[in-house]
């Protein structure tokens, strides 16, 4: 029987490299494999700087002989105090154990600079902001960075109070209500003086606009007091707000920081889009380098509105490097419930993006069949820099792959619900990877077809 050396064993890496290896496994892995050596133990959760405390931990971990409350508590106390460095947590479900989890953190994570607490829309228990919740402020808001809340609409003003008492150093937030809704910007103002207070290292913020004359005069005086700090902002432009354009625009226009922007636009507010194009939005904010841009789908944006909204993109947005649309793209006078025939798409064409030369990621959902052959032909003469594409219900065949593997920059693709199988075959996508061996991430998921489902599947550079 052969003797087992040094060389056979785990050991021979040293503490750094161990480490990095380990950094890749997931936390349940790591609760599993702890054991597997003194090395192991000792160096397994080092490097764990984020972690995420939901039920399918708990699942994870067979604990049979507890109940669900107890699993929970027992599992989540022994992860935090294994994980002293942990930075970054997400508490995403929770049955009565919040006290708990808070006494867990201020114990064993003396490094905890973003928390993120969110449940999902099922459920009804909702974060009680009682005594617990301040400790944990109080605890780490010296150097709290991120705060990330979903919670019910009564307690947003509660929780603008509490960051203004107790987070001084806050550089993100963004508070949610149970049906994914923004608060309202009216919520970050006093109901005493009408004044916005918030911490001035503020760099990230998420609101939504239910316009009228008093709510247009708070987001002028927010900008004012708050836009030359901002670099990130999420505006959410409800449904019936009659939102001034021109001093929506005059606004961002003063907010010299600002650098990413997403603009959510609800259902029966489309003409926003066209008027902000009117009132030349990119032309004044042309410093803004990633733009998400979501607009929904019940009313259609129009062929021309969607052509003048990219070629105004292309033209203005010089240092724009990253951009995702989510809209309903059809033909010009044709309603969506009408919209049912294929004569009605409208298919894209890479010429619509041309002056997007420095543009790295793209990510487009614009209907079925808007992205086709048309598309992706001359896209790596259109779009050169590209490095990310992710296009949701692409019409895409070997054409449109052999266009892709032209980007001499490309890493990843990303096609969601396509409906050709034919794209499916290996060997096309082995030939995408051989021509360009920059891609080392391909991901393609099928929809539905009469005839059957095709599971999406991913393919790794490392295994062609």
């Amino acid at each position: 029987m052969t003797e087992k050396t040094d060389d056979d064993s785990f050991d021979r890496f040293g503490d750094d490299l161990c480490q990095l290896l380990l950094e890749y496994l997931p936390i349940d892995d790591k609760l599993r494999l702890q054991s597997m050596s003194k090395q192991w133990s000792a160096l397994i959760f080092n490097r764990q700087t984020s972690i995420t405390l939901d039920t399918d931990l708990c699942i994870s971990i067979d604990l049979q002989a507890m109940n669900e409350r107890q699993r929970r508590v027992k599992v989540f106390a022994a992860i935090i105090e294994k994980c002293p460095n942990i930075e970054r947590v997400v508490i995403s479900d929770n049955i009565g154990i919040f006290d708990q989890i808070v006494d867990s953190l201020i114990k064993h994570c003396p490094r905890l600079k973003h928390i993120i607490i969110g449940y999902r829309n099922d459920s009804n228990n909702w974060l009680q902001f009682g005594p617990a919740f301040d400790k944990l402020l109080v605890k780490f808001g010296q150097q709290l960075q991120t705060l990330e809340l979903m919670t019910h609409n009564d307690n947003h003003q509660l929780v603008v109070n509490k960051v203004n008492q107790y987070l001084p150093q806050l550089k993100k937030l963004e508070i949610k209500d149970n049906i994914m809704n923004f608060i309202d910007i009216s919520d970050l103002f006093t109901n005493e003086n009408n004044y916005c207070v918030l911490p001035q290292t503020l760099q990230s913020l998420s609101f939504s606009l239910n316009y009228d004359n008093t709510t247009n005069d708070q987001f002028s005086r927010f900008v004012a007091d708050y836009g030359h700090r901002l670099t990130r902002l999420v505006i959410s432009v409800e449904f019936d707000s009659e939102i001034d354009v021109q001093s929506f625009v005059r606004s961002l226009s003063q907010m010299s920081q600002l650098r990413r922007l997403r603009l959510i636009v609800d259902e029966f507010n489309t003409r926003f889009i066209g008027e902000l194009i009117g009132q030349k939005f990119c032309r004044q904010c042309p410093h803004i380098s990633r733009l998400l841009l979501s607009i929904s789908d019940v009313n259609a944006v129009t062929h021309t509105v969607f052509n003048q909204l990219v070629d105004t993109l292309g033209k203005d947005l010089k240092q724009l490097k990253r951009l995702t649309i989510s809209c309903e793209v059809r033909r010009n006078n044709v309603s969506v419930s009408s919209a049912v025939d294929n004569n009605t798409i409208v298919e894209l064409t890479s010429d619509s993006l041309k002056h997007m030369k420095q543009l790295t990621h793209l990510t487009l959902s614009l209907g079925e069949g808007v992205c086709g052959d048309q598309f992706f032909r001359d896209i790596d003469r259109h779009l050169p820099r590209l490095q990310f594409i992710c296009i949701d219900r692409p019409n895409i065949t070997p054409v449109s792959l052999q266009s892709l593997s032209r980007l001499s920059h490309l890493t990843t693709v990303q096609l969601v619900d396509c409906h050709n199988p034919v794209i499916a075959d290996h060997q096309i996508i082995g030939d995408l990877i051989s021509r360009q061996p920059m891609v080392t991430n391909v991901n393609i998921s099928f929809a539905y077809t009469s005839d059957n489902f095709i599971r999406g599947i991913d393919f790794k550079h490392a295994f062609i």
